[in-house]
Order: C-alpha cells, then structure tokens, then sequence
C-alpha cells in the first residue's frame, strides 16, 4: 500500500509539472523559442523536491493514513481536473478581448488555444493551492456516551 502512495504521488507530481510547464510554455511562445519539454524537465524537479516530505510521511503514517489520503487527493485532483476547462471559460474570453485589443500596439498575435489552455492551468494550479500541502488525517471515529453520537 505504501508503494501505492508513493507511485500516486509520482503520478500526481508529474501531472503537476506538467500543468505548470504548459502555464509557463503558453506564457512564453510568443516571446522565445522555448520548446513545451524544455519547460517540463524544469518543473519535474522542482515536484520532485516538493514531494519528498511525502517520503517521511509514508514512514511516519499508518497504511490507512496512506489510503485515505490517496483517496482524498484523486478526488480533489479530479474535481479540479473538471472543473478548471469549465471555470476558465469566462476569464479566457475576457483575456482575448483584452489581448484583441493590445494586439495593436504590442504586434503578438492572439491565440485563443495558447490562452484558454494558460488560462485553465492557471485555475488548476489555483484550485489544486489550498489543498495541496494539507496532511491526511483521518475523522475521530464517532463515540457513543450516553446514547448519544458525538460528530
């Protein structure tokens, strides 16, 4: 099970820098010749780094602690995931009536895909924020006292 935890975070990591190399890459398309794979091999290591607190706390936690927390994190991460393409719609629309207009004096021509996609990794990485650095712990398990559940 601890094996599990730790290849989901791996997974969890790598879909991480690669959320974060394409908002980086759609930033700089315009303005260098930066390749999408050059943006991705910075930010694998820079994941690698923030995940290995999760190493002590595999060692420090019980498999229970591991499952809830794997659990916990899939369905943020798919929340998220769904949610971002969804939420981004408006803010993309109004960045490119924004960039339409600024196109005349800066001469970058507008992409829509390049800015729905910095867009929608942008409210990933917002929506993935409060929750990420957050520790598994499981409820208190619910106690009787005098016929009574206490939650």
């Amino acid at each position: 099970m601890k094996f599990l935890f730790l290849l989901w975070i791996t997974i969890r990591g790598t879909f991480e820098a690669s959320v974060w190399a394409t908002a980086v890459w759609c930033l700089l398309y315009s303005f260098s010749n930066v390749l999408w794979l050059q943006c991705f091999w910075i930010f694998i290591p820079i994941h690698f780094l923030w995940n290995m607190s999760f190493v002590e706390y595999v060692s420090t936690h019980t498999k229970q602690d591991c499952l809830f927390y794997m659990r916990r994190e899939s369905m943020l991460v798919g929340v998220a995931i769904l949610l971002a393409p969804i939420i981004s719609i408006l803010p993309t629309a109004a960045a490119i009536i924004l960039l339409s207009v600024l196109q005349v004096w800066t001469h970058l021509e507008t992409h829509w895909l390049h800015t729905w996609l910095f867009v929608a990794c942008v409210v990933y990485i917002l929506s993935r924020g409060s929750g990420r650095r957050r520790r598994a712990v499981p409820y208190p398990s619910r106690r009787r006292s005098h016929g009574i559940i206490d939650v």
